[in-house]
């Protein structure tokens, strides 16, 4: 990723040199550099960040749980999920399908490997073409902003260790808490970040704090941690700036992440014990 990363700054500087900064209005064809444009550079991100993470498998290892055996594992970090679980909205313990949460965290590391590396573009000055079409079509007093969702999910983000590792046999109890925070699409105004919450299909919260408390067991012969992953509702979509009712200006692929929250106030997500 750092190689990357610099090969990303090198090519923003020599961009903003060649085309005096206004990379975002340059069209797709034209914004190349080496034969090597924008939405190549967007999708080699994409994949290098998903390369990172890894993908998760599930696998049958009767020698290290003494119940049924099967785990999730991931090809690229080597971590081992032996269970999962979340707390519904009564706060009620409710077990994972471990096969159904290796998919919905491979689903969601392709959302958010598409969120981080847009915002890496934004960021450093390169603007994949297809998120970001500028058309100035006037000036003038009564600005105001217009969202149109285009479509809504529910990913996991990152994970977070909840506490230290324990050598087995050995419980733990989870005594700590994280906070996730809501983000939008890099460079939205606090006036459209507002339109933005107020058209949503959903309470977009500020912010969410995981729960304290609940106690699991680690096998014998085995390390393990709690982990907990929160979920976001997100929605993507189309923001127009308006003045006095004429678009101004028009930003495709505008996200907003919200944390969910559960009815006693607590985050949203799944739990989860890792062993090594």
């Amino acid at each position: 990723m750092k190689d990357f990363t610099k090969k990303l700054i090198t090519l923003s500087l020599a961009m903003l040199m060649l085309f005096g900064g206004l990379v975002a209005s340059i069209p797709a064809q034209a914004s190349t550099m080496d034969d090597y444009t924008l939405d190549e550079i967007y999708e080699d991100l994409v994949q290098e960040i998903l390369e990172e993470q890894g993908e998760w498998h599930p696998l049958m290892v009767p020698t290290i749980l003494e119940n049924t055996g099967l785990i999730i594992a991931n090809d690229t970090t080597s971590e081992i999920i032996a269970e999962a679980w979340y707390y519904d909205e009564d706060g009620n313990e409710v077990e994972v399908d471990l096969i159904e949460y290796a998919e919905m965290m491979n689903e969601s590391y392709q959302i958010n490997a598409e969120d981080e590396a847009l915002q890496i573009m934004i960021d450093l000055g390169l603007y994949r073409i297809p998120h970001e079409s500028v058309t100035t079509r006037g000036v003038g007093a009564g600005i105001s902003y217009r969202f149109f969702s285009i479509t809504n999910t529910s990913p996991l983000g990152n994970s977070s260790r909840m506490t230290p590792h324990f050598v087995g046999p050995a419980t733990i109890t989870v005594s700590s808490s994280i906070t996730s925070s809501r983000t939008f699409t890099a460079g939205i105004s606090v006036a459209g970040q507002n339109q933005i919450t107020s058209t949503v299909n959903f309470t977009a919260h500020s912010s969410a704090t995981s729960a304290v408390g609940g106690t699991w067991s680690v096998p014998r012969n085995s390390t393990g941690a709690v982990w907990f992953q929160p979920r976001f509702n997100r929605a993507e979509g189309t923001l127009e700036r308006r003045s006095n009712g004429q678009v101004m200006s028009t930003r495709h692929n505008v996200f907003v992440r919200s944390p969910r929250r559960l009815n006693s106030g607590h985050a949203d997500g799944i739990w989860s014990l890792r062993l090594s």
